[in-house]
């Protein structure tokens, strides 16, 4: 059907809905009871009595309300895609907003749906599914493992991550945790990690990002943690903080710590509020693949951390874990 005619199918439903509620939502004369049937004429000669055909008023207040709940959706914004984790209450300092931030328990949720998910099922062309890796973690048993491989996932663009989407009231300060990379192997100049807070239909939206027809506006902040000395990608709704070493350390958990109240303000000039929701994204991708050069990795990702308060270990605890930030603590300090 062309897309003028559903149109004009469309509001002919709507008028003739109308039509009819105002035809029965009426009020009664004030000098006739509601009960009293109304008069009604006698049939001309030679013409049997016809019924008045009407709709019943319960079909009829259906089609009225089922009208009306469709263009309440119509003006609604689309519905997020990945299920969000509630708050806690009250919300204490210090307090990890994340669930399940260690992948010990991560086949624990409502309906047996994880907490952490994959955005895979939102874009499957250049999404990958993560697994849970046993026997990996930095301080428990488990960690969520990012598996990375174009000869058996090519593609000219490549995601590993695991989302969590949160809904506090105000933008937590600080996004933290620790990674661990294996098997690195360059296939492209963008192959790298990084970390990426999204928030959704924010109150204060900056007047330089375009408005989005398909559903709610976003203001997102990418943080790189290893494999660029520069933005890899321009976008109008994200802007890049980059940080760590162009090539990786290997084998060691490195610890990382973005202030998400200070890099908002330095980029965006705000800190979003009342967001509708804010998406964490914990990653490692390759973007602008154009030749047949193998792209490897194994990531591990564990004790990551949403809230308030820093978690930066103590100089100690940065020894003890063998990770970057104490060999450049000390190339400072020597």
């Amino acid at each position: 059907m062309k897309p003028y005619t559903t149109g004009i199918c469309a509001v002919s439903c709507l008028l003739l809905t109308a039509g009819l509620a105002v035809a029965f939502e009426q009020p009664e004369p004030a000098d006739q009871p509601a009960e009293t049937e109304p008069a009604t004429e006698p049939a001309p000669q030679g013409q049997p009595d016809r019924p008045e055909r009407r709709i019943p008023p319960e079909i009829l207040q259906r089609l009225i309300d089922e009208q009306r709940q469709l263009q309440q959706n119509r003006n609604q914004p689309a519905r997020p895609e990945v299920p969000q984790t509630p708050m806690p209450e009250p919300f204490e300092p210090g307090m990890n907003l994340l669930a399940d931030p260690g992948f010990e328990g991560f086949d624990r949720w409502d309906e047996g749906q994880p907490w952490w998910n994959s955005f895979k099922v939102q874009n499957s062309k250049a999404w990958v599914e993560f697994d849970i890796a046993e026997g990996e973690g930095r301080t428990g048993e488990r960690a969520a493992h990012l598996h990375m491989d174009s000869t058996t996932q090519p593609g000219r663009v490549r995601v590993h991550g695991v989302v969590q989407e949160l809904v506090p009231e105000t933008l937590p300060r600080y996004v933290s945790g620790w990674y661990r990379v294996e098997n690195w192997e360059r296939g492209t100049e963008k192959q790298y990690l990084q970390t990426v807070v999204i928030c959704r239909g924010p109150d204060n939206v900056p007047a330089r990002i375009p408005r989005n027809p398909r559903g709610l506006q976003s203001v997102q902040l990418a943080m790189t943690l290893a494999g660029v000395s520069e933005p890899p990608l321009r976008m109008g709704n994200r802007e890049f903080e980059v940080t760590g070493p162009v090539d990786p350390v290997e084998g060691e958990w490195v610890f990382f710590e973005f202030d998400l109240h200070e890099l908002f303000q330095k980029h965006w000039g705000v800190v979003p509020v009342n967001s509708a929701g804010t998406r964490v994204f914990f990653e490692v991708r390759y973007d602008q693949k154009n030749d047949m050069t193998p792209a490897r990795c194994d990531v591990y990702y564990d004790d990551v951390y949403v809230g308030d308060e820093s978690r930066a270990p103590a100089s100690s605890d940065a020894d003890d874990s063998g990770g970057a930030e104490a060999e450049v603590e000390t190339e400072v300090e020597g």
